[in-house]
């Protein structure tokens, strides 16, 4: 590998950690938001699209199987676990018992909500 590339990719690396932490750092005023502890190797999404599997019957805990551990948790009611991308935007997870996914947004922009049952 050359010198170009080892520093292109060292400088991506950096920008990527530097998105994620202003992602955490915005909300770091809040009470109720909380830093969670991502392992190392851990699945990460790489923009909002890997939400895009989201559906009905997907639960917390497969949504966490499928695109990997959020990065943190806000809420009292309604828990919302937060999810930081590398271009520095965020996808928030919404559930009121930890189990059904009531809703899935990035930034303001709905990508999923579920469906009330008849």
């Amino acid at each position: 590998m050359t010198d170009m590339k080892v520093l292109a990719a060292g400088f991506l690396m950096l920008t990527a950690a530097g998105a994620h932490a202003g992602c955490l750092e915005k909300h770091s005023r809040s009470a109720t938001f909380m830093e969670l502890s991502v392992p190392e190797g851990a699945r990460r999404p790489a923009d909002a699209n890997a939400f895009n599997v989201v559906n009905d019957d997907m639960t917390i805990a497969q949504l966490f199987a499928a695109v990997g551990p959020p990065d943190a948790s806000d809420g009292t009611t309604t828990t919302i676990y937060v999810y930081c991308l590398p271009d520095g935007s965020e996808v928030r997870v919404g559930s009121r018992d930890g189990s059904t996914i009531d809703y899935v947004r990035h930034e303001r922009k709905e990508i999923f909500r579920h469906k009330k049952k008849k």
